[in-house]
């Protein structure tokens, strides 16, 4: 919520203005910002918790709002053909001029991406400069730079993407895990972004302990992540790092409510 709400600031009144008002930050009173509504378009690859992320800030976007947001799936290639339509000039995407930037993105299959944001903007009557379009992951941050240069519109990418880095979008939303160096347009958040809110979780809750009823007055809960290509959760873990909490909440009589990724190793 908080990074939304300063992205509706940078895009009113600028980055020197917003951000560097950061550390004097305070939330409005009012939920809603009237009178200020940009469009926002959001990229994705079918990556559930890339989606998610770029929900999360359209979402509150609207809650503040009141925008409209609009989903587009950009293509997904694998493997060889990924290396031959999308990275060969990755590297060099920022520095291309407008006539090399289309014709990369007619190679990376992006073509329909951009027709449907033109024919989405001309039906909702916005000007691409009123316009944000959003994106997180390295696979959909190509596919944004190229969008909105050509368009004219603002960006604001989440994550750190792969050989792009922040620098050529118009705005980053960054954990705190993922900050390399400051930069003025991104804004360092602790966790990525996400479409948890308070209701929901309470909601959530609810069902769980419905499902499984609750014996006591005291819980734990632990949410075991998974692997990447830069991390392994090894056997030993379990017995470095789970057994002693498990051991630790029988002594003190806690129940313990423990859920895996879709990343835990089996």
């Amino acid at each position: 919520r908080r990074a939304a709400l300063v992205l509706v600031d940078v895009i009113e009144h600028g980055f020197d203005a917003a951000i560097g008002a950061e550390a004097g930050f305070v939330e409005p009173e009012d939920e809603t910002l009237a009178g200020f509504i940009p469009p926002a378009a959001l990229f994705h690859e079918g990556v559930p918790g890339h989606r998610n992320q770029s929900l999360g800030i359209a979402e509150q976007l609207q809650v503040m709002t009141g925008c409209v947001s609009k989903e587009f799936e950009v293509p997904n290639f694998k493997g060889l053909e990924r290396i031959r339509r999308v990275k060969g000039r990755l590297k060099k995407l920022p520095q291309l001029e407008l006539e090399e930037l289309s014709k990369w993105l007619t190679r990376a299959g992006g073509d329909p991406i951009l027709n449907e944001v033109c024919y989405w903007l001309e039906e909702a009557g916005v000007l691409p400069e009123e316009t944000l379009l959003i994106a997180a992951g390295s696979r959909t941050a190509p596919y944004l730079l190229a969008i909105s240069r050509i368009l004219g519109c603002r960006s604001a990418v989440l994550m750190t993407p792969k050989y792009l880095g922040t620098a050529p979008f118009t705005f980053g939303i960054i954990p705190s895990h993922d900050f390399m160096e400051e930069r003025a347009n991104e804004l360092v958040t602790l966790g990525a972004p996400n479409r948890i809110n308070r209701d929901e979780i309470k909601g959530a809750g609810d069902v769980l302990l419905k499902e499984f009823p609750s014996r006591g007055d005291r819980r734990w809960a632990i949410l075991i992540g998974g692997e990447n290509s830069t991390f392994r959760i090894p056997p030993t873990w379990v017995d470095r790092a789970l057994v002693p909490i498990l051991e630790r909440a029988q002594e003190e009589k806690v129940e313990i409510y423990l859920a895996t990724s879709r990343r835990t190793r089996r």
